[in-house]
This record gives structure tokens, C-alpha cells and sequence, in this order.
């Protein structure tokens, strides 16, 4: 592990865990058009 990954993890987390991205999964639930798994994201994350 890199020195700055553990920190770098718990800013992850705590991003996940905000208030906002709860609100956008539940709206992202209420639009049909929006594809339910993009190729490219998976919860709170992008390919890289």
C-alpha cells in the first residue's frame, strides 16, 4: 500500500456516505431512461 492510501480510503468512504449520494442512487431509481448498470460504473466508482 502507498503512505497515503489509507487516508486517501477513508476519503472514499466518507464521500460515499454522504447525504448527496444517497439522494442521487434514490433518484437514479426514479428515471427509466438511465441505464441500471453503465459499462463503466459500479456504485460510486468509474473505471479506471
Amino acid at each position: 500500500m502507498d503512505n497515503g492510501s489509507p487516508e486517501f480510503t477513508k476519503f472514499r468512504e466518507q464521500g460515499e456516505s454522504h447525504p448527496i449520494e444517497k439522494t442521487g442512487r434514490e433518484l437514479r431509481k426514479l428515471m427509466a431512461w438511465v441505464k441500471s448498470h453503465d459499462s463503466d460504473y459500479v456504485e460510486g466508482t468509474s473505471a479506471r
